[in-house]
């Protein structure tokens, strides 16, 4: 729950106002939106966008974080290190492809994401991930 919600229901217990009817409200204050006016005056189109901008950004920076794992395990001086780094990579690179099907993306995002992708599949592989065994390089008709 919110913050501004857990207190106007802690507040609405009290007994200043019931829930429903708003009545006892300071002067000025009205009563809980009515779902039904906000339901109406919601444009779908426009928070579509700004859920696809916000998952795009999600993605960016997802794998820059696992990009950034697999740089840490490539440099891990201890074998329990890169483990570590490398599972948290790779968790941030199954994140990615699982997300990337559910956003719109812009044609400049995608190829953005889809070279980071592959550069953090290709620095998985160096690391010896074992989901990845096969070399990134090679096409499937190549196999």
């Amino acid at each position: 729950m919110g913050m501004a919600f857990s207190r106007a229901i802690s507040w609405a217990r009290r007994g200043h106002a019931s829930v429903s009817g708003g009545e006892g409200l300071p002067k000025g204050k009205t009563g809980p939106p009515n779902s039904a006016n906000m339901r109406s005056k919601v444009d779908l189109s426009l928070f579509r966008q700004q859920m696809d901008s916000a998952m795009a950004r999600f993605l960016v920076i997802e794998v820059e974080v696992g990009i950034g794992f697999a740089r840490a395990a490539h440099h891990a001086l201890w074998t329990r290190d890169l483990l570590h780094n490398r599972e948290l990579a790779r968790k941030a690179y199954d994140t990615a492809l699982q997300r990337m099907d559910h956003v719109r993306l812009a044609e400049r995002e995608a190829k953005r994401l889809m070279k980071d992708l592959q550069k953090l599949r290709l620095a998985l592989y160096q690391l010896g991930d074992p989901v990845l065994s096969v070399d990134p390089h090679v096409r499937q008709s190549d196999r």
